[in-house]
């Protein structure tokens, strides 16, 4: 590591800091490699027009057009009562587990801004991961990722978050607001999330092959703000991998709503409903499942679907 720092005694208070450091890693199933990262830190400390520009770039010492490589920059105001006033973040074939012991394997790429807005700021990620696989495996299901979200004195909004995963698609958009600094405001969340031909066996590579549809949702309560309802809708996409578990079980729909009580010592599941269409029957039921105690309750019935349409 090398650092080496100037700053001027006078108004404006000019300010220049240099960062170089030379790091040694192994690339999982790889060689060893060495990255070279340097940061620079630029402009002025004294009055109300203050600013600094942030500059970072992370690359292997060995530098080829195939390359990982990590750049960023961020303009900051230190004392504007926003100070971030924009942030910028470029990926190049970026993998995790080279800076970090036990991060799983990716090729990430793209780009990741914070812009300013009034009373907040937008944040939009667009990201490509080239090296794709089941979590079980040390890799990310994710292929591409374009997301949108909104920071206010209010909290958080994802405005929109379109994926690629297990080969399929997910959409998800949601709002988180803290609890007021008085106690009077409780923190509040809720969350929305489509599926469409997901393969859980590209999630995580132990489970069965399938292409599902689906939709979920999850808010704190309304009377108990400690408590999530929730609630899961699941189908079979309309075309089916190879020895799929949807056709194995002739599954139709699975839906199930309830209640997460959280607790000190764990907590309580409420299942309100639950609604299965397999194996040419319906499964009906409804139960608790609480901890430590361990305590489960459950009712049910099961009908064939020829009783049904009946």
């Amino acid at each position: 590591y090398r650092a080496q720092a100037a700053m001027g005694a006078q108004a404006p208070l000019p300010l220049r800091l240099d960062v170089q450091a030379e790091v040694e890693t192994q690339v999982p199933g790889g060689e060893p490699l060495t990255l070279r990262g340097k940061a620079q830190v630029a402009g002025t400390l004294a009055g109300a027009d203050a600013a600094l520009q942030l500059t970072a770039h992370l690359q292997p010492a060995q530098n080829q057009p195939a390359s990982p490589t990590l750049a960023a920059k961020a303009h900051i105001r230190p004392w504007a009562s926003q100070p971030l006033d924009e942030a910028d973040l470029r990926l190049h074939r970026l993998d995790l587990a080279s800076l970090w012991p036990g991060a799983p394997v990716t090729a990430l790429g793209g780009t990741v801004t914070v812009q300013p807005r009034p009373g907040g700021w937008t944040v939009q990620a667009d990201l490509q991961n080239l090296s794709p696989g089941p979590a079980d495996r040390r890799r990310v299901p994710l292929e591409q990722i374009a997301a949108q979200a909104l920071w206010q004195d209010t909290g958080w909004t994802l405005d929109r978050l379109d994926a690629r995963l297990g080969g399929g698609r997910l959409q998800a958009s949601g709002t988180w607001t803290p609890a007021s600094e008085s106690g009077q405001r409780p923190m509040t969340w809720s969350g929305e999330a489509r599926l469409k031909a997901v393969n859980p066996a590209q999630l995580w590579s132990t489970l069965a092959p399938a292409a599902l549809d689906g939709q979920a949702s999850a808010r704190t309560g309304a009377s108990d703000r400690a408590a999530i309802d929730w609630q899961v809708t699941v189908q079979p996409a309309g075309r089916q991998p190879p020895r799929s578990a949807a056709d194995a079980l002739r599954l139709r729909n699975l839906q199930a709503r309830g209640r997460w009580q959280p607790a000190d010592a764990g907590g309580t599941l409420d299942l309100a409903e639950l609604r299965l269409d397999a194996l040419d029957a319906r499964l009906q039921g409804r139960g608790r499942y609480g901890h430590p105690a361990a305590r489960a309750e459950a009712q049910g019935t099961a009908l064939p679907l020829m009783l049904i349409r009946r």
